[in-house]
């Protein structure tokens, strides 16, 4: 990851990054053009560009990325290719020329978790995990689903069960469990969550590689281990 957010960049010289750079902050700058070298950053997946002065993007597209944000730029087209990028998922652009000419959207529409079936996890980031999904009025279209992780933390006692409790230094630990409130494919959780009795908060830690039910934890060398 590069960040240099807030900086008040006006510049980035050519040739400047990195080509193994996955994630480029360059939020909140005063950036009016990427260089065009961007391009040759093969494993770039996120791209935080939001308020910046961009008029244009480069031509040389890149095939890793999975999310853009674009947001309060000065935008009045989008390179040729941009959305057919095969793993672009996610891209943000209000306050941008371009949007204020689109089309006014059509009301959201409400999907009941009955009518998605919930295929495999395809990325997660702090807000939550995001999975490949099949939505019953579109069958021949995939969806991406993300459920996000503050839409079931605070509940965990009430939507939950055979999780285990650990205690460590005067804190609890959450480990997995089965989650009731999700879809059955997502019921094992692989989440980690921390109560601190003095601050009466939970916190969410790093996930565990895969979800657990009744698992056994333990603490070791200041780590907390799960195992079934």
């Amino acid at each position: 990851m590069l960040s240099f957010k807030s900086n008040r960049l006006t510049h980035i010289p050519e040739d400047a990054l990195a080509p193994t750079i996955e994630w480029l902050i360059l939020t909140d700058n005063l950036l009016e053009e990427l260089p065009a070298s961007i391009g040759c950053l093969k494993t770039l997946r996120k791209c935080m560009l939001t308020n910046n002065r961009l008029l244009a993007l480069p031509d040389s597209l890149l095939q890793c990325l999975e999310l853009i944000r674009l947001a309060d730029n000065r935008l009045s087209d989008l390179p040729r290719g941009f959305w057919q990028l095969p793993k672009l998922a996610w891209a943000g652009l209000a306050g941008n020329p371009l949007v204020a000419r689109a089309a006014p959207l059509p009301p959201p529409r409400w999907v009941a978790p009955a009518e998605l079936e919930v295929g495999e996890q395809i990325g997660a980031g702090g807000g939550g995990f995001v999975h490949r999904a099949v939505w019953s009025a579109q069958p021949d279209e995939p969806v991406a689903l993300k459920l996000f992780r503050d839409g079931h933390r605070h509940r965990r006692l009430e939507t939950s069960s055979r999780w285990r409790c650990l205690t460590a230094s005067y804190v609890v630990y959450a480990v997995g469990g089965d989650s009731v409130s999700l879809p059955t494919a997502l019921r094992r959780l692989s989440s980690v969550e921390r109560y601190d009795p003095a601050l009466n908060a939970w916190e969410t830690l790093a996930p565990m590689g895969s979800g657990r039910i009744g698992s056994i934890a333990i603490r070791l060398s200041r780590r907390a281990c799960a195992t079934t």
